[in-house]
């Protein structure tokens, strides 16, 4: 522990540390650390570290300290109890759950009052807690996780009226354990929901702000539909986890195991709500009936509209996707930049092909098809590219096809850029071959990092050592 202080003073301009992983959890002694230093402004919790095993917050301590940090994200991955095994971590995650929660509370209470940015996990977020303050400077919030119950459920509409100034909102999270649908402010006509949100200021009142909105396998009877959205410019209705990740290989075939959206509730959400202004929309849907109407209406009400992402799944597992007519639909969009689209081929090979002579086979089939969608809509005048998904090794990535307009390459497969972040183990004496991080023009790993100093990084991952407690 005490080299964690010494290694963020080698950094005078440090403004965000991640914290990469931990084998036991991140106590409160690190988190201080970085609480006290005020030119920290943001702290983030990767996937490989949380706060299951950590010894209770000293409440004496967390009181005393001042905690004035702008951004605070902890997301844990899909399936968390999944990962921990691959950790291989004997934890019970039930049992650890409510500890997480109240170490979370300890810290998230300290900072309402300047905290911009604010991810959690729903499982342990203390929404009923945090629901008693106010959040005068909340401007972008992500929940997500999985539902515990319905109760759990309620919590959220009774928070979001303390959040009066929030710009961005994203709720990741999956359906409840019987399979239903969880509304995020409620649908009218559900009594239990409304009475949990009957006092007050109105939620949806709160939300007319709103510039950015994602809600994962949303309900289309939820009330937030019916809300007025005059300056959102961003509106994403997906899937939690994503789909295309659980139907791979050699389930290709298989009717859709997920309740996704139709062609024609997507529609209904998309009349109900006022919000002209869009600019980017996302929508993930099974194909109907209705589907035609749909694109017509997207691409006649949103005037502005520059990006577009369909996610269309087939319910007829032996259905044609008709891509040709799809793209000619879009046309009618003149404003689009960007066109992204994942349209479950029916000769697709899915996720996670383990078989080079069947992505061999199918690779050629899919370049065809992606030239052929860019060949139609190069008419949309500011078309920039077209994505279409393909399902590559190790995972899934857009490849962009250039209208015929651009310069070569024309076809361009899309990477991970390198982060500009430098990342150091804590304890790196015990690395003597480290190598040196970009931008450093000298590394000498010495007990306590005395000879390791930059004056302009401004952000450290950080992976802590195993400690008892």
């Amino acid at each position: 522990m005490d080299h964690f202080p010494k290694l963020l003073d080698r950094f005078p301009a440090l403004k965000s540390v991640k914290i990469d992983s931990s084998e036991c959890g991140v106590p409160w002694p690190y988190l201080k650390a970085c609480f006290i230093r005020p030119h920290i402004a943001s702290i983030t919790i990767g996937e490989d570290a949380d706060f299951l095993e950590v010894p209770p917050f000293p409440e004496d301590e967390v009181a005393s300290t001042s905690i004035r940090i702008a951004e605070f994200s902890y997301v844990m991955p899909p399936l968390r109890s999944l990962r921990l095994g691959q950790l291989r971590r004997d934890v019970d995650l039930e049992e650890s759950l409510p500890d997480e929660s109240r170490c979370l509370s300890a810290i998230l209470l300290r900072m309402n009052e300047t905290v911009e940015r604010l991810a959690l996990p729903v499982e342990t977020a203390p929404l009923r807690a945090m629901a008693e303050v106010s959040w005068p400077r909340l401007r972008e919030l992500t929940l997500q996780g999985d539902h515990v119950d319905t109760a759990h459920t309620l919590l959220v509409p009774v928070f979001l009226r303390r959040v009066p100034y929030l710009r961005k909102l994203r709720i990741l999270v999956s359906r409840l354990s019987d399979g239903s649908r969880a509304p995020t402010l409620g649908c009218a006509g559900s009594g239990t929901i409304l009475a949990a949100s009957n006092s007050g200021p109105s939620t949806s009142t709160a939300l007319t702000e709103l510039r950015s909105l994602t809600i994962a396998d949303p309900d289309p009877e939820d009330d937030i539909f019916s809300t007025h959205f005059p300056r959102l410019t961003h509106l994403s209705l997906r899937d939690w986890h994503r789909y295309y990740s659980l139907n791979g290989y050699r389930r290709q075939h298989q009717p859709p195991t997920q309740q996704f959206l139709t062609a024609t509730e997507s529609l209904s959400i998309l009349k109900r709500m006022c919000a002209t202004s869009l600019r980017s929309l996302e929508l993930v849907y099974i194909a109907d009936g209705a589907e035609d109407e749909l694109l017509a209406y997207i691409c006649g009400s949103f005037l502005e509209l520059s990006q577009l992402e369909l996610h269309r799944y087939r319910q007829d597992r032996k259905a044609l996707v008709p891509h040709t007519r799809i793209a000619r639909l879009l046309l009618a969009a003149k404003s689009l930049q960007v066109v992204r689209l994942n349209l479950d081929f029916q000769d697709d090979h899915g996720a996670y092909c383990p078989v080079p002579t069947v992505r061999d086979q199918w690779y050629p089939v899919f370049k065809e098809r992606g030239w052929e969608l860019v060949n139609i809509l190069e008419a949309c005048p500011r078309l920039e590219y077209l994505g279409l998904l393909y399902h590559g090794i190790p995972a899934p990535l857009w490849v962009e096809f250039h209208p015929s307009r651009c310069a070569e390459p024309r076809y361009v497969e899309e990477c991970n850029r390198l982060s500009q972040c430098v990342a150091l183990p804590l304890c790196f004496v015990s690395y003597p071959q480290l190598s040196r991080p970009a931008g450093i023009q000298s590394l000498t790993p010495l007990r306590g990092c005395e000879r390791f100093v930059d004056g302009t990084c401004l952000c450290l991952h950080v992976c802590l050592p195993l400690i008892q407690y």
